[in-house]
């Protein structure tokens, strides 16, 4: 179970990498989780559901994104979830629904993910050119293991 702590800028300061990936909850504000990486780094997430569905919305890198910003974001996902719209473009995301290709998926994941969490991203992109490149233009429900 994540451990619950205030999100503010000394709190997080204070933070030590342990070697491993560590989950936190804002004790005052729904919703938002913070993941500390094996690196060190944090990343603020929105955790919520969405007809139907549970759904993790990145929102931002901390310092970059400070806490008060996350928790304003959190707010603008919950009101949108409350009126049926749609969370991601609450907070201004570009990120397509559905009918992506494997090329959106990848800089999505670059963006979101890899950056933030891998030292070695930029191999992970290397092989995906090497690798992957011909499957770039199809939709991911288009891609079989059959191709």
């Amino acid at each position: 179970m994540a451990e619950q702590i205030r999100f503010t800028v000394e709190k997080l300061d204070k933070l030590k990498s342990t070697g491993e990936r560590i989950y936190y909850k804002d004790a005052q504000a729904p919703n938002i989780e913070l993941l500390q990486t094996k690196g060190g780094s944090l990343r603020f997430y929105f955790r919520g559901r969405y007809l139907g569905k549970a759904i993790r919305i990145p929102l931002g890198s901390y310092p970059e994104t400070k806490p008060k910003k996350a928790v304003e974001m959190a707010g603008d996902i919950r009101s949108a979830i409350k009126n049926h719209e749609d969370p991601y473009r609450a907070i201004g995301s570009t990120r397509k629904r559905g009918g992506d290709t494997l090329a959106d998926f990848w800089t999505i994941y670059l963006e979101d993910y890899a950056k933030a969490a891998r030292k070695n991203w930029e191999s992970s992109s290397k092989d995906f050119k090497n690798y992957f490149k011909p499957l770039a233009k199809y939709k991911m429900e288009d891609i079989s293991p059959a191709m």
